[in-house]
């Protein structure tokens, strides 16, 4: 195709240089559509500052350096709040690691609060145990004895 086109230009250059006209007619051709092309190439060029310009007006950048300054403060701004939320996320996690310890010892201590008093009060019950079953044994001897003393003073009489 790019030859197709290739041909087409040179074929209507090399027409438009050997048509039948005057040389100063086709020179003055030549030089209105090179005017043409000029000026097209003007206002095309008018076209694009304006737009640029009204782009940078909009951004607020006028020039490339403003737009590297733009986007290496906004890398610093986002650099910074990454570590502050980094900073925030530490702590948070030392603080949580701090509850999480805390509450680990105060659970502990309370287990051992309630074996020491487990403790105690299977001691306690034991003691109450042991000390009811002499009380029991002693009342029973006690009771065994005096009928043993009542039988002997029966035989006796």
């Amino acid at each position: 195709m790019s030859n197709l086109v290739r041909g087409l230009i040179i074929g209507l250059a090399v027409g438009y240089l050997t048509a039948p006209k005057s040389g100063k007619k086709t020179r003055e051709e030549l030089a209105s559509t090179k005017n043409d092309l000029k000026d097209f190439w003007d206002d095309a060029k008018a076209q694009i500052k304006e737009y640029v310009d009204d782009l940078k007006e909009q951004t607020g950048i006028s020039s490339k350096n403003d737009l590297l300054d733009k986007a290496e403060n906004k890398f610093d701004q986002f650099k910074r709040e990454a570590k502050d939320t980094k900073d925030d996320v530490k702590t948070a996690y030392n603080d949580a690691k701090e509850d999480v310890k805390d509450k680990y010892n105060d659970v502990k201590d309370d287990a051992k609060d309630a074996y020491r008093d487990a403790k105690s009060d299977t001691k306690d019950a034991k003691d109450d145990a042991k000390s009811a079953y002499n009380d029991n044994v002693e009342d029973m001897s006690d009771a065994a004895k005096s009928g043993i003393n009542k039988a002997e003073d029966r035989f006796k009489a």
